[in-house]
């Protein structure tokens, strides 16, 4: 990570990213500061410099200093991603949204990103209830409260945790079958056991199974659910993703 006067010391074909940080208030975050900087280092950034919003237009003078001689920021010594001359590209983020939630019946996040969708968060107590329906699940408690979560529903994905990569089957909702009304993110891990709770585990989201819904009996939503199991194998085999990399992101090619 950088600091502003470090620009200077950069080398010609390094690669620099500028990280706008969004002034205080609310919004959502596709990744976190943490993220960002995670897939930046994986993809091959050499430095990151996170800036405010308020300082950007100061950062942007340092850097075109740096780049005398060049036509605009993005070209010259250092390669600059993410942002445009104001700060952060609010069009491109207002693309993504209105992408990611106009059809609900299907999930491609990962087609526009280039990486499964990844939510980071803590394992918490839950009511247990899917442990006594045959269905163990770990209860997450993102660790970003401003981040993008997927609409409600059912998905396909992968849990990592302590480097080990598990398929699990993803819920996202209130869960109405209980007559529950707080939105919940479980997943049930396939091949997995034993209590983790306070650890952090990242899902990765990888496809979308179904929507929420909500069953007149609890022996209905076992019989879905065992359906559920079987379709998010189906796809998570037939996606063949590598799951042997020690890398935070698991990239879409």
């Amino acid at each position: 990570m950088l600091r502003v006067p470090e620009i200077n010391t950069l080398v010609s074909g390094e690669i620099l990213y500028v990280d706008v940080l969004p002034a205080p208030g609310n919004h959502q975050v596709i990744l976190s500061k943490q993220e960002r900087q995670n897939l930046l280092k994986q993809l091959g950034a050499e430095h990151y410099l996170p800036v405010s919003v308020a300082s950007w237009p100061q950062t942007l003078g340092y850097i075109r200093k740096r780049n005398k001689g060049s036509n605009g920021i993005y070209k010259g010594p250092f390669f600059l991603s993410g942002l445009n001359e104001t700060g952060t590209d609010l069009h491109l983020m207002q693309s993504f949204l209105t992408f990611a939630f106009s059809d609900t019946s299907k999930f491609e996040w990962h087609h526009k990103l280039g990486y499964f969708y990844p939510l980071c968060g803590e394992v918490v107590y839950g009511n247990q209830m899917g442990r006594r329906m045959g269905y163990p699940t770990l209860n997450i408690k993102p660790l970003e409260n401003q981040k993008l979560i997927p609409p409600m529903g059912v998905y396909s994905g992968l849990v990592k945790h302590k480097g080990n990569w598990y398929q699990s089957m993803i819920n996202i909702g209130i869960r109405p079958t209980l007559d529950l009304d707080k939105v919940t993110i479980e997943a049930h891990v396939f091949e997995f056991s034993g209590e983790i709770y306070g650890d952090e585990v990242t899902l990765h989201f990888t496809g979308r199974i179904r929507d929420e819904m909500k069953f007149p009996s609890l022996d209905s939503l076992k019989t879905q659910l065992k359906a559920d199991q079987k379709a998010v194998l189906t796809a998570l085999n037939t996606m063949n993703i590598d799951t042997a990399t020690t890398e935070e992101f698991l990239l879409y090619k």
